[in-house]
């Protein structure tokens, strides 16, 4: 009985199969009842040429496509006798139709006849959550579907789309393509713009047809690119007969046969080319570019015809012709512009006529670089029809690279103000200005205008000399310090100092400055590293690192014209903020920064792109010693002194033994137990030297030190600490003259000394001179004295 009700079980599953089966062919077939229309596409299998461009050209010696020719030229990409669309790639355009799936001669039965549908079923729409097109978490299946419910709202595309994508007039949409996707054009322009536009996000938007962009913005529509990358390869990757704003969008043009960006109408007329549009008269369209990076196209942006281009930041960047090609009104406030063809100029500028090509341009800033290191050319020219008109004036900027005109060019341009890498000929000068040499440049500056004194970042040097004594160990510690202390690139290197701008610049710096006829003093502050403490630190696993402790500085203000320098003593009464380097080995957070006149702080190392720094500010100038610490002191403190932390403690004590000297009389001796301590401020040794007491110190790291009355060593100008080791070998032997017991000040408890690489505060390093011997523990490097 149980076999025989398996075998009516398994009878009965493969009929429900065979059904299943069944039906599901039937729906396949009525589901593909209807043909699919191939896709449309260009007649045109290869690019034209740009309008009036020649491809075979590679060096134009004139901007884009002007001449004096009154016969208009077919618009570039352009093709007016192709107006039959061929198939798709791939496809076969003889075939009308397509094959149906699911049909085939199987003899797999059909479905009873009950089962099939009396009417053609409708395929089911993707699921929404599928389509990659959204606004607000609704789903569409099309972008253009998401455009209809979208007006005044952001429809974000999460998915690869290939689309035709048109704003009606009237409408406002913000497309968010997300990174990494691309929307790309089919057979038309990928963004037909004839409403109000914004793009955001980080994905692409592309266009590989004949005579098409990625962006078309009608006249009368709004479009602000805020972010994506556009791109094209065989016409402009945007063309713009509207009001566009980029803020942030980046755009890369591989066809050098076509501009990257074409603002205005070609040829002072409407065709194909210009969109199908006339342009109305005194049209106006206008591009601003306040940000993102522009590469490639015959010209990386075209200001056309009845064009008005502003520039105020941005990158730059073209291998075949100008950054900028100008035939109507630009002005460029800021960006950086660069060519790399030697054939070729940095600007371009062209005057046609006073209505749509009036050749204005207004150069205010940025940096321009020619090819070959600045040997090229900046400026280039198009006469248009042969007659004189237009401008080019520059107020400002940066310019690496040479001038080339003729009597031939539109216009002489007027420089009013610029540095150059090259003497600018007074021919090119406005009048009432004149070229100065400002170190290895040049400035424009007018005639009337005094020495101009220009703060200036100054690098480092080295002067730590370190001694034969040395551990491997510490030479590499202490040669790895300086590399990172003398970099060009750290933040202290490559900042100017604030508050230099009005300090007291000496009569000789004046002189020198009108003996080299230069527009500027530079004030700098210069910095020299000293000295570099080290230690050495045990490990947890019984190894011995040298860490670098402390570093002291020479700092000093300065005025340079060209090759002579001198110091700076009065500071006007300012305070000067500025920046000196630490090495990247410190993992500690603060630096315990002291300077003689200036009362010890306490300030948080910061960092910059890897490198690390300090910045202080002080009103005058002399050795500066940082000690890295992990602590500070606190706000609070106890007994009424500074703070209750190890540091502030430490700081106490040997204030209480100045305290002892300052109020004992001639003859006494003081006692003090300084315990672990390894280092005695200077100012005790300077008050030694004024007072006739006796210093016996008793320590934790060697024998009893005694500096009797009358022997302190003389205070050196950069010194801020004695070791008590090098104390211990410069008074060996000493014994005080009289016994007379003195106050010992409360001594600390020792926090815990700890590894390395967690970034933990370390003793303080010893600081020795070339007299102390080398500490087992520590050892301080010292340069060579000036």
């Amino acid at each position: 009985m149980k076999k025989r009700a398996n075998r009516i079980l398994s009878a009965i599953l493969a009929a429900m199969v065979v059904v299943t089966m069944s039906g599901m062919t039937v729906f396949a077939e009525e589901v593909s009842s209807a043909p699919v229309a191939p896709e449309e596409g260009s007649s045109s299998s290869a690019p034209a040429t740009p309008e009036g461009e020649d491809a075979s050209s590679s060096a134009p010696t004139v901007p884009e496509e002007e001449n004096s020719s009154s016969t208009p030229t077919a618009p570039e990409g352009e093709d007016a006798s192709s107006s039959t669309p061929t198939a798709p790639e791939g496809e076969d355009a003889s075939s009308s139709t397509p094959e149906v799936p699911g049909e085939s001669s199987s003899s797999t039965p059909t479905a009873p006849q009950e089962q099939v549908p009396a009417q053609p079923l409708t395929p089911a729409a993707p699921a929404p959550q599928e389509t990659g097109i959204a606004i607000d978490g609704k789903y569409y299946n099309s972008i253009a579907e998401a455009i209809e419910d979208g007006d005044g709202k952001t429809i974000s595309i999460t998915d690869n789309k290939t689309e035709n994508v048109v704003i009606p007039e009237g409408k406002d949409i913000t497309l968010d393509i997300a990174s990494g996707i691309t929307l790309s054009g089919n057979g038309d322009h990928t963004i037909s713009n004839k409403g109000t536009l914004t793009v955001t996000g980080s994905g692409t938007v592309e266009n590989v047809s004949s005579g098409k962009g990625a962006l078309a913005n009608y006249p009368g529509a709004t479009a602000i690119l805020k972010g994506c990358t556009f791109t094209g390869n065989t016409w402009y990757v945007i063309k713009n007969l509207g009001t566009l704003t980029m803020s942030g969008a980046d755009l890369v043009q591989e066809h050098a046969g076509s501009s990257a960006i074409d603002n205005g109408f070609y040829g002072n007329r409407g065709d194909a080319g210009d969109l199908g549009v006339t342009p109305p008269v005194d049209n106006t369209i206008t591009l601003t570019i306040n940000g993102g990076t522009f590469s490639g196209g015959m010209n990386t942006v075209k200001n056309d015809d009845y064009g008005v281009l502003t520039i105020n930041d941005g990158t730059f960047e073209n291998t075949d012709g100008p950054a900028v090609l100008n035939w109507n009104e630009a002005t460029i406030n800021g960006g950086t512009f660069t060519v790399n063809n030697a054939s070729t100029s940095v600007l371009a500028n062209g005057y046609y006529n006073e209505t749509a090509d009036k050749g204005r341009m207004t150069v205010n800033g940025g940096t321009f670089t020619a090819a070959n290191g600045g040997e090229g050319s900046l400026f280039g020219y198009g006469v248009g029809d042969g007659s004189k008109g237009g401008f080019l004036k520059i107020t400002d900027g940066t310019f690496n690279g040479v001038f080339a005109t003729n009597d031939g060019y539109p216009h002489i341009p007027t420089i009013s103000g610029g540095t150059f890498n090259k003497e600018v000929d007074a021919k090119y000068l406005a009048a009432g200005y004149e070229c100065r040499k400002s170190g290895d440049k040049f400035v424009v500056v007018g005639e009337d205008i005094g020495v101009v004194v220009d703060p200036a970042p100054s690098t480092p040097k080295d002067e730590v000399n370190i001694p034969s004594g040395a551990t491997e160990e510490e030479k590499k510690a202490i040669e790895d310090a300086k590399n990172d202390l003398t970099s060009s690139s750290n933040p202290a290197a490559t900042t100017a100092p604030t508050g230099l701008e009005t300090v007291v610049i000496p009569e000789e710096a004046k002189k020198a400055a009108e003996e080299q006829n230069a527009a500027e003093i530079e004030v700098v502050i210069s910095t020299v590293v000293e000295e570099v403490g080290t230690k050495e630190v045990k490990n947890e696993d019984g190894t011995v690192s040298v860490v670098v402790t402390s570093v002291q500085f020479d700092v000093e203000p300065k005025w340079v014209v060209g090759n002579t320098s001198g110091l700076i003593s009065n500071l006007n009464g300012n305070t000067i903020t500025f920046r000196l380097p630490v090495p990247s080995s410190v993992t500690a957070k603060y630096a315990k920064v002291e300077h003689k006149g200036d009362k010890t702080q306490y300030v948080d190392i910061l960092s910059e792109g890897g490198a690390k720094y300090v910045e202080l500010s002080a009103t005058h100038f002399s050795p500066f010693t940082l000690t890295f610490t992990d602590s500070k002191p606190s706000s609070g403190g106890s007994s009424g002194h500074s703070g209750g932390s190890y540091q502030d403690k430490v700081d106490d004590f040997w204030q209480d033994v100045k305290d002892q000297i300052s109020e004992a009389k001639d003859g006494d001796t003081i006692k003090i137990d300084a315990k672990s301590y390894e280092n005695m401020p200077w100012t005790v040794m300077e008050l030694l030297g004024k007072h006739n007491v006796t210093l016996v110190i008793e320590w934790d790291g060697g024998d009893t030190i005694t500096i009797p009355a009358g022997k302190a060593q003389s205070t050196e100008g950069s010194r801020l600490y004695w070791s008590l080791s090098s104390l211990a070998e410069l008074y060996k032997g000493e014994q005080p003259s009289e016994d007379k017991p003195g106050t010992t000040p409360e001594q600390p408890s020792e926090p815990d000394k700890s590894n390395p690489s967690t970034g933990d505060a370390y003793p303080m390093a010893a600081l020795i001179t070339a007299l102390a011997a080398v500490s087992v523990a520590g050892a301080t490097f010292s340069r060579k004295r000036r």
